[in-house]
């Protein structure tokens, strides 16, 4: 089954916003005839004069329900963060999944974004002759369970648009080339990483073949390093293999080990595990998790100037961050695990 990564690029962009709101003025207009009897921006169309009614236009729909999508647009990417939404399953059931997810935001979003609606639209339409009787007679009764059921409609719809046309754009981005370094013979068939697929400068995850480097070059271990550590089990302690540990997290205050036999509690500090792990196989890519550079698949640029790595643990993937200002050390490590990882295949062979 395959996964989609999602960059959400869609939602981040301001324009994007903008373009929607052209887009979805006319069926605001529709939805407001059809829903409303009462005072509505609609009684701005039969002013005789054109260019107030153009202003009423702007100030009384195209600004305040651009703030509407604005606002939508915020607690769309706020439910991905909060929630960790990082990706999608290309199935049926995963992507009805994923959009059935957001229904309880949009039910509980005009809670959320009308208030501001409701205000940018009083501060413009009323400017500069601002009155409490007014705002109390007509603004505030405007927040009522009837204009609740006007705007959902609009917004479930706005909504689901949104996130699939965002969902969409992800699914179409171009997938990047992979090239190797000038003067270096990589084969395709070694090549286990994926390049980012924004325009930031590209990390590539290398495994190189063997005809470009001698055994000589091959980066070893100068010093012993942790082999063996403990780890409490739902009984009873257990000894667990460094090397089969895929990663290293702090949660609650405890360590943990994510290793083959599962998620282990341990009793090592992780500032005591960066300096006893073998920097060949490990690397903090932020503070309190380090990762086991073994079992690195790909590296993609997320957002914001992060990294995504996501990692083998066993028969899944885990995506972790990791920030920008890490790639370059990142890189470096990584092209050593990969050198050391053939100059042991190498011995192994000979």
């Amino acid at each position: 089954m395959k996964t989609l990564y999602l960059e959400r690029s869609f939602l981040r962009s301001p324009k994007n916003g903008v373009i929607s709101m052209l887009l979805m003025i006319v069926l605001v207009v529709v939805v407001r005839e059809i829903f409303t009897n009462s005072v509505s921006c609609l009684s701005f169309f039969s002013a005789s004069d054109f260019l107030l009614s153009l202003k009423n236009l702007i100030v009384g729909i195209f600004i305040p329900e651009l703030t509407t999508i604005f606002v939508l647009l915020f607690l769309i990417n706020a439910f991905h963060n909060f929630f960790k939404i990082n990706q999608v399953q290309l199935s049926i059931s995963g992507i009805l999944g994923y959009e059935i997810l957001f229904l309880p935001l949009f039910l509980v979003s005009y809670l959320l974004f009308f208030p501001i609606t409701l205000h940018v639209r009083f501060l413009l339409r009323e400017f500069p002759h601002y009155s409490l009787d007014r705002y109390n007679s007509y603004y505030f009764g405007s927040f009522s369970v009837e204009t609740y059921f006007m705007y959902l409609p609009f917004i479930i719809l706005l909504g689901y648009i949104l996130i699939n046309v965002s969902l969409m754009n992800d699914f179409l981005r171009p997938v990047p080339k992979i090239m190797s370094a000038p003067g270096v013979f990589v084969k395709p068939e070694v090549i286990d990483a994926i390049v980012e697929v924004s325009a930031k400068p590209a990390i590539i995850v290398p495994s190189y073949s063997a005809p470009i480097i001698a055994p000589a070059a091959i980066v070893k271990p100068e010093k012993s390093y942790l082999k063996i550590l403990s780890g409490v089990g739902s009984e009873e302690t257990v000894f667990l293999k460094v090397e089969k540990c895929y990663c290293f997290e702090i949660a609650n205050r405890f360590c943990y080990a994510q290793h083959t036999k599962g998620l282990l509690r341990i009793s090592a500090q992780i500032n005591e595990l960066e300096l006893q792990l073998d920097p060949v196989h490990f690397f903090t890519v932020r503070r309190g998790f380090i990762i086991n550079m073994d079992y690195v698949e790909s590296v993609n640029y997320w957002e914001k100037g992060k990294y995504l790595v996501l990692l083998k643990v066993g028969e899944k993937s885990r995506q972790v961050t990791m920030s920008i200002k890490k790639a370059a050390d990142f890189k470096e490590a990584l092209r050593t695990n990969r050198l050391h990882r053939l100059g042991t295949e190498m011995e192994q062979t000979n």
